[in-house]
């Protein structure tokens, strides 16, 4: 079963980080500006480079071979995820439409799910998460981007140009060559990108609490983001823990892949609805009620894959 002291103190970690963006914003001791140069600090710098690091391994290929299982289904989730999106989501007004598509196919995984599934089964587990967020990574910042680039864009082509171009898409590309090559840097590169890479988690948190600072707490009782949060928590792993079922998925793997697939929405859906001039209060709501509610979600899920 998952720990609960561990669950509590990833989960408090999250809104401590929050809650200082929050307390900065409100006491106005940094100005509005700040938060765009924010947004744009960590998407085309901060993440990128965490980015590319997560892919830097020792055991590259090895890694690869061993969790060919893992990667086919992430990699089946995100399509049924993205499938899902374009079609079932469709008719959602255009405002709330690409927050939900988005948060669909990109959640929090790689930051609090990598702990969960290193704490239950080890550095093994460890392995097969990071195989397993590969097809995430990849497909939030090209078909996921596509989602906000539609909305400003008319033409398709230039979306997918604007999407493979994104920094983290590169950074994506490069790091998986990197792994597959087992690529090394010089040591101050590396140290480099590891020193950008530790801001990720703190400066993207801040920057949310930033932004809930200025929304009405009314926001939190939306139906759709209450919707969106069952979708999330509840209805995609069920679908990866039936399917894992009935495809006989070998039990660890079923185990960590429903677990990183139960995780709430991730934050950059807020960091590119407000550098894309979104629906910024709706994905914060989002990324808020979900994180919330995966607290008692992840037990259960715990409580069932026991």
């Amino acid at each position: 079963m998952i720990s609960i002291p561990k669950l509590l103190d990833l989960q408090g970690e999250l809104f401590v980080l929050i809650g200082l963006g929050f307390f900065f914003r409100k006491r106005n001791l940094l100005p509005h500006d700040f938060q765009k140069g924010l947004a744009d600090l960590v998407i085309h710098l901060i993440l990128p480079c965490n980015i590319f690091h997560s892919f830097f391994t020792d055991q590259g290929k090895h890694i690869l071979s061993r969790g060919r299982e893992i990667w086919i289904v992430a990699l089946l989730t995100q399509i049924a995820c993205y499938i899902f999106a374009r079609t079932a989501l469709s008719r959602i007004s255009e405002e709330r439409r690409s927050v939900m598509q988005y948060g669909t196919i990109c959640s929090n995984a790689g930051f609090i799910g990598t702990p969960i599934v290193q704490g239950l089964y080890g550095a093994e587990g460890l392995l097969l998460s990071a195989v397993y967020l590969i097809p995430p990574r990849v497909i939030m910042w090209s078909l996921g981007l596509s989602f906000f680039l539609n909305q400003k864009q008319k033409k398709r082509e230039k979306n997918w140009k604007k999407a493979l171009l994104h920094p983290c898409v590169i950074a994506v590309f490069l790091g998986m060559i990197a792994m597959m090559r087992n690529i090394h840097l010089y040591p101050f590169m590396e140290k480099s990108i590891v020193a950008l890479a530790s801001c990720n988690t703190g400066m993207s948190m801040f920057l949310i609490g930033m932004i809930l600072s200025e929304l009405k707490w009314r926001d939190f009782a939306d139906p759709m983001i209450l919707l969106y949060t069952f979708i999330r928590l509840i209805t995609i792993p069920t679908v990866v823990f039936v399917a894992c079922r009935l495809f006989g998925v070998s039990e660890l793997v079923t185990r960590i892949s429903v677990i990183l697939a139960a995780m709430p929405a991730g934050g950059t859906t807020v960091i590119l609805s407000e550098k894309y001039k979104n629906n910024v209060a709706f994905a914060s709501g989002c990324v808020t009620v979900s994180t919330v509610m995966s607290l008692p979600s992840l037990l259960i899920w715990g409580i069932i894959l026991k």
